[in-house]
């Protein structure tokens, strides 16, 4: 799902979690990308680890948005030698007004 920017800021921070409540599933990298208007994407961490709660935080972000940019939340998945299962995620992103 995408969100809609209400007015113009810049995004300073994002944090995210990902939880497997089932098999947590190998080490391989995880790449977490926040999307603006569905065209550029922007890193906010790449975990790798075989914990059930993986979390992908940036407080060093500074992306410009304009009223009625989009966002969205972007996983780049590998291929893993254990997959998960039962996955859940969540997260926010902090912006300052401009």
């Amino acid at each position: 799902a995408s969100f809609t920017i209400p007015q113009a800021g810049t995004i300073t921070s994002a944090s995210l979690s990902m939880t497997t409540s089932s098999t947590a599933g190998s080490n391989e990298a995880i790449l977490a990308y926040l999307r603006i208007n569905d065209t550029t994407d922007y890193l906010i961490a790449s975990v790798s680890s075989t914990s059930a709660n993986r979390a992908f935080v940036n407080n060093s972000m500074s992306i410009a948005v304009a009223a009625n940019d989009t966002i969205a939340v972007k996983f780049v998945f590998p291929t893993w030698v254990t997959n998960p299962t039962v996955i859940s995620s969540g997260g926010i992103a902090v912006m300052e007004l401009a």
